[in-house]
Order: structure tokens, then sequence, then C-alpha cells
């Protein structure tokens, strides 16, 4: 649950932009400004997905991590190659 949470908030920024963009571009074509969002809320999505996706990265890497130790420990220790050189 935690998982797909994060990986929607982390999709959350993509969606944004390209939900906007094409609006942004007819104000700037039409009127001549530049188009750009001057939302606040916009750049705290930017934040809170860049974190999101941080978080996912790292979930991803203990995740992995615990399933090398879970695999390799008892394999190890079976063969006897737990010895000191």
């Amino acid at each position: 649950m935690t998982v797909c949470t994060l990986a929607l908030l982390a999709l959350g920024s993509l969606a944004y932009f390209f939900a906007s963009f094409p609006a942004g571009m007819t104000l700037a074509d039409t009127f001549m400004t530049d188009g750009a969002d001057h939302s606040p809320w916009g750049n705290l999505l930017h934040v809170i997905s860049q974190a999101s996706f941080g978080t996912l990265l790292v979930l991803g890497v203990v995740s992995a991590l615990g399933r090398l130790r879970r695999t390799a420990g008892p394999a190890a220790s079976a063969t006897g190659d737990h010895r000191i050189p």
C-alpha cells in the first residue's frame, strides 16, 4: 500500500506537467506571455514527487539487500564458507 501511494505521488509531477503544458502554451502564444505556472502549489507538488521517488528508490534498495541477505545467509553457513583465512 505504501509503495503504491509513493508511486502515485512520484507520478503526480509528470501528470501535472502533461496536463498544464498545452494550456500554458496556448496562453503564451495568444497573449505573448511566458505561460509559466505561477502557483506555489505546483512547486510543492514537484518537491513532494521528487521526495516520493527518492523514497521509492531507497525502499527498493533496502528490499533488495534484505532479500540478498536472507538468501545468501543460510547457504553460506551450510557450505562451510564462513572460515577465516
